[in-house]
């Protein structure tokens, strides 16, 4: 009766262990997969994160310096009272109001290690100003001298991304400094949400690979070891390697799961390197790309002009129609240029609602044509959202690329060109070198 039972149960325990061994690595894959999927997209939007908030605090300084020339300075003990040049800042929030309207940031501006003025609030609607920053960060920022950006900082049970920049008086002293945050929820909902397809994908590919191998063992070892290398490369962040054609020819459930590995990898790479809402290049892609075509240039001396282009009066749509009006006024504008500069280059976008457009291998005049006809295409497009109709106009600005140029450097031209090309009227395209 022993003998007949080791019998019974060998075939099921040689199976079992065949499963075991096909799916236990495949539930570890499909952890190491999330993990380093949540990772990079987390890295990846990070970055985009912390140079809006470069960007914004440094528009915010300058708009600062240009509304209230002079340096900063306190008045009185007890009772202080914090000035910029002859204004009095305490209790002045009309302009930094005015830039955080329409955008989901907050900014602080600091005298030393206080808050003076602040577009963040408690729940009692009160303004949170007149109290000190976090020691840490007047160690890191204020003593040292240095600029920092934290993924993490926590203001009135908010978790916040946070950048601080110093503020320096016209004899170089550290006055203070700017903070500027944008909350971190949203952005943890939208990393979950876009892991969901790989939880999905995951666990469809587990009950894939014990069915087959429950019933067959002929190429099943060659197979998962396949998919398993392809794993292993999204996992290294090696987005554009191509799957096995043998694998993704198959009319069965091995075929549909390697369209899914590269269907991710598409969504992966969408997600690092497009913009959510044009669904084209974005800031970071567009910096990278405009780096190769200026290095090019360097070594064959091929033609390259950039342009930086602003939708006129953007505020004023999201304000009357309202976001998602301006929403589509974003992703028509952004159709345009795409469309615009097939062939011609690449056109991403720069941040709210600025476009940077780079003209590769096309002379300097050919460009300038090329984009009065963007703009012309622009003027006749009516955007119909809610029942309304919607017509814009967009200001440009474009230089001619230079051989010895940085990406900073061309890009700085085109945007004076672009202020005056908004500050002579708008709805036009100014070059220059």
């Amino acid at each position: 009766m022993e003998a007949k039972k080791a019998s019974k149960k060998s075939p099921k325990s040689i199976r079992n262990q065949m499963m075991r061994a096909a799916t236990i690595p495949a539930v570890f894959m499909l952890v190491i997969i999330v993990f380093v999927s949540h990772a990079m997209m987390r890295n990846a939007i990070d970055n985009n994160i912390k140079q809006n908030l470069i960007d914004f605090a440094n528009t915010a300084i300058n708009m600062m310096d240009r509304e209230n020339p002079g340096d900063y300075t306190k008045v009185g003990e007890e009772e202080v009272s914090i000035y910029k040049g002859e204004t009095l800042l305490n209790n002045n929030y009309d302009l930094i109001d005015s830039l955080v309207d329409g955008t989901n940031m907050g900014i602080t501006f600091f005298y030393n290690d206080l808050r003076v003025i602040s577009t963040l609030k408690y729940s009692d609607g009160a303004r949170i100003v007149s109290i000190a920053a976090h020691s840490k960060v007047k160690k890191d920022v204020l003593e040292k001298g240095k600029s920092k950006f934290y993924n993490n900082v926590t203001l009135n049970g908010i978790n916040y991304y946070a950048y601080y920049k110093v503020l320096y008086n016209s004899d170089g002293s550290i006055a203070g400094m700017v903070e500027v945050v944008k909350p971190a929820n949203q952005v943890n909902t939208y990393i979950l949400l876009k892991l969901i397809p790989v939880y999905i994908v995951g666990i469809i590919g587990i009950i894939m690979i014990g069915f087959i191998s429950y019933k067959s063992t002929g190429n099943f070892v060659s197979v998962i070891s396949k998919l398993e290398k392809q794993f292993t490369k999204v996992s290294k962040g090696k987005l554009d390697g191509s799957l096995d054609p043998s694998i993704l020819n198959r009319n069965d459930e091995f075929g549909s799961m390697a369209k899914a590995v590269v269907k991710m990898q598409t969504a992966l790479r969408a997600m690092i390197e497009l913009d959510t809402l044009t669904q084209i290049n974005n800031r970071r892609r567009g910096d990278t790309r405009l780096r190769s075509i200026i290095n090019r240039a360097r070594e064959k001396g091929t033609e390259f002009n950039v342009a930086i282009g602003d939708i006129d009066y953007f505020k004023k749509v999201n304000d009357t129609y309202g976001h998602d009006a301006g929403d589509a006024v974003l992703v028509a504008v952004a159709n345009i240029l795409k469309k615009g500069m097939q062939g011609r280059g690449f056109v991403a976008r720069w941040g709210g609602e600025e476009f940077l457009i780079v003209f590769d291998r096309m002379d300097y005049d050919s460009s300038i044509k090329h984009l009065n006809r963007i703009l012309d295409r622009i003027r006749a497009e009516v955007v119909r959202v809610n029942g309304y109709e919607i017509s814009v106009t967009m200001s440009f600005g474009i230089t001619r690329g230079k051989e010895n140029d940085e990406n900073n450097l061309v890009i700085k031209r085109a945007d004076e060109l672009l202020y005056t090309a908004k500050s002579t009227g708008r709805n036009q395209v100014v070059s220059g070198f």
